[in-house]
């Protein structure tokens, strides 16, 4: 489901093309533009069955004259049911209580 590369030397403006097939079918490709904090990565909107990807990475403006990708991942990704957000709570303070009547008071 998630396809990435990480600890790269990438520039900002790098393109990951990512193509899945099965036994020789197209079953997904999908695109991310961008690489902030040496990572660069495409999700899938649902799981992909594949038993080969191909990764095209274009990176034009990068001024190192190689590209450094030690770290690459392709596979299940997890996600919580709810997304964790600081803003769900009631003030800027995490773990506070707070009273709340029905009158709203």
């Amino acid at each position: 489901r998630v396809f990435s590369l990480h600890r790269t030397n990438l520039m900002p403006s790098a393109v990951l093309a990512v193509s899945a097939s099965l036994a020789g079918a197209p079953v997904w490709q999908g695109q991310a533009r961008g690489c902030a904090n040496g990572q660069i990565l495409c999700v899938a909107p649902a799981v992909v069955q594949a038993d080969t990807v191909t990764l095209t990475l274009t990176d034009t403006d990068n001024t190192d004259g190689f590209l450094s990708i030690p770290q690459a991942y392709a596979g299940p990704i997890w996600q919580p049911v709810r997304n964790y957000s600081t803003e769900s709570s009631v003030g800027r303070t995490l773990g506070s209580d707070s009273v709340t009547t029905l009158s709203g008071g």
